[in-house]
């Protein structure tokens, strides 16, 4: 039904005594930090769906009151498609569910590691399902011309933009339902399939779900605060990378003789004469790993083209995604990446990549557009060496763990046990947890493959713990189809062939957990204060913190290093602070 404002108080009455509902909005755009504002909430039942038109009058604003009041007040479990998105929409009309929040997306990759890469929108959660959403209102906008074409900050490219809130009740209505039925119904199906996910002598996925509900509550927040850039600097930077960017594009031309496209069938034929590595195909390849390994001044220029193209981008993108007081909210997605770990999205912010002391020389580094709001600086808390500890305490690698709990870095620890380099050992240590072979070590070292393989076999003999833990991991793969991590995290493989990955899926998703596990810690601390939690990037936790919130720096570590209960090695975190930019940075607290 559609509900106006004579029939709420009845319908209220009526939705308060599930314990379960989907709600799902209809809104003007879908940018709800610039301006995009709900124009229809939809809430489903076991039974019904209802249409809160709130497009009826502008007596909706005080009625909003008793919508928290009479519903979202209420302890349920609330179904979103995209519970981050809605939690935005409804935020603007004054409206917080309280409860559980089951976001569909999320629970889909919980269920089903195998979905990397796969589409986790409704359309696609309904069509792997055997169901289809409404096309109506897109159709009719494209009829009527309600589509508005939004140029995007740095690029020559738009995107559409369709204005739903134009579209007749008739048509719109049936859509919304429609999208609210699905969500309701899917939840209740991942429910019940947890249920059944339940295995003897395996650990319960009970734990990691109750985690990643209270995440997508806990990265909202996180969402909603947003960073802070300095919009000037951004310019300025956009203006400098364009400039390097052109000017390398020149280059290239002068030396190749042609345009730079930036493809193999470009590039090949000025690296004649060269071992070219090639892809899983047998195509030659030009990756930047590939490229470190070929010589010439067209590697370089590549490179570079490709690195200030890159840069160019992101400043610009950074401009497009601020809002109106020069913060960004970015997408951090808890389910899309492939172990576990987050994603980021308009913009990626998970690039941010640490700058060396050299770099940092130069005045346009990523990091330095970052900026903390006034009374407030930036501290971070940057997990050490996280993978390799962990892959340590599974292991047990007792003559590696006693050197490191004795003071040396787990590279030098290596270097020391294997009789071979820092340089060696760091590159071959990387290569044990994201897998590669004795050519791949070869390429990144500067080596032939047998001096590879005996780099190799000096560390196995170093650590014998750490080749038996992997082996064993993709043993398990082979024979059970899947492992799980120390939070239960589970990663599936039917194809025996891709076994080889169940190592890495076990030590990287297991550090996607412990990461997971103690932002939600650290966000119920930091509850009252005036400190928020402003970035996640892979091993590291940014926190805006109030000048006068000093104090909670150093429980906030304890809080991260506790998350993971250890046998054999703790991990440890590291803690920087800075009044200036991300990346002007000093060590320890202030």
């Amino acid at each position: 039904m559609i509900v106006t404002l004579q029939t709420l108080a009845s319908t209220l009455a009526t939705l308060r005594s599930s314990p379960r509902l989907a709600v799902d909005t209809e809104t003007t755009g879908l940018r709800p930090y610039h301006g995009d504002m709900p124009f229809a909430i939809i809430v489903a039942d076991w039974d019904h769906e209802y249409y809160f038109n709130l497009a009826e009058s502008c007596a909706w604003r005080p009625a909003a009151a008793q919508l928290q009041e009479d519903l979202f007040s209420h302890e349920k479990t609330w179904y979103f498609a995209n519970a981050k998105f809605d939690l935005a929409m409804l935020a603007k009309m004054g409206l917080v569910p309280r409860g559980t929040i089951h976001d569909l997306a999320v629970h889909e990759r919980l269920l089903d590691s195998t979905l990397f890469g796969q589409v986790f929108s409704l359309d696609a959660m309904a069509e792997r399902r055997g169901k289809k959403k409404d096309g109506g209102p897109k159709a009719w906008c494209e009829k009527n011309g309600a589509v508005t074409r939004v140029p995007v900050e740095g690029k020559q490219t738009t995107v559409k933009q369709y204005h739903f809130d134009r579209v007749p009740l008739g048509i719109i209505v049936p859509y919304a339902k429609l999208d609210a039925r699905l969500t309701f119904d899917i939840g209740r199906e991942q429910e019940a399939a947890f249920v059944l996910a339940e295995l003897p002598d395996i650990p319960s996925l009970a734990p990691l779900v109750v985690n990643e509900r209270q995440l997508t509550e806990t990265v909202y927040a996180m969402e909603a605060v947003g960073v802070k850039v300095d919009l000037a600097f951004c310019r300025r930077a956009a203006v400098h990378e364009g400039q390097r960017y052109a000017e390398a594009l020149r280059g290239f031309e002068l030396i190749a003789g042609k345009p730079f496209v930036n493809s193999a069938n470009c590039l090949a034929p000025l690296f004649a004469g060269q071992t070219l590595r090639l892809t899983p195909k047998g195509h030659p390849c030009f990756d930047a790993e590939a490229l470190s390994t070929y010589t010439g001044p067209v590697a370089k220029l590549v490179t570079d083209i490709r690195g200030f193209k890159g840069a160019s981008d992101y400043y610009h993108g950074f401009l497009y995604h601020a809002d109106a007081d020069g913060v960004i909210h970015a997408g951090f997605n808890q389910h899309q990446a492939r172990t576990g770990r987050f994603s980021s999205s308009a913009p990626n912010l998970q690039n941010l990549t640490k700058s060396d002391e050299e770099e940092l020389e130069d005045e346009f580094v990523v990091r330095r557009a970052f900026v903390p709001r006034p009374g407030y600086f930036f501290a971070m808390f940057d997990f050490h060496q996280m993978e390799y500890r962990l892959m340590l305490d599974y292991s047990g690698a007792r003559g590696l763990i006693d050197k490191i709990l004795g003071g040396l870095d787990i590279h030098q620890a290596t270097a020391d046990l294997a009789g071979i380099t820092r340089s060696q050992a760091k590159t071959a240590n990387f290569l044990t947890i994201y897998g590669g072979g004795d050519g791949v070590l070869a390429a990144k070292l500067g080596v032939t493959v047998g001096e590879a393989a005996r780099i190799r076999a000096a560390i196995k003999a170093a650590a014998p713990e750490n080749a038996a833990f992997i082996d064993e991991c993709e043993a398990v793969a082979r024979r059970r189809g899947f492992v799980y991590g120390w939070f239960g995290r589970r990663h599936y493989f039917p194809d025996q062939n891709d076994s080889y990955r169940a190592p890495n899926a076990v030590i990287q998703g297991g550090c996607a957990d412990v990461i997971k596990l103690a932002m939600n810690r650290v966000a119920r601390l930091l509850r009252g204060t005036m400190s928020r939690m402003v970035l996640t990037i892979h091993d590291e936790l940014v926190i805006e913190t109030h000048e006068g919130d000093s104090r909670l720096l150093a429980e906030i570590k304890g809080l991260m290093e506790e998350a993971y209960l250890h046998r054999h090695i703790p991990l440890t975190v590291g803690v920087d602070h800075s009044f200036k930019s991300l990346a002007d940075k000093t060590e320890g607290y202030p």
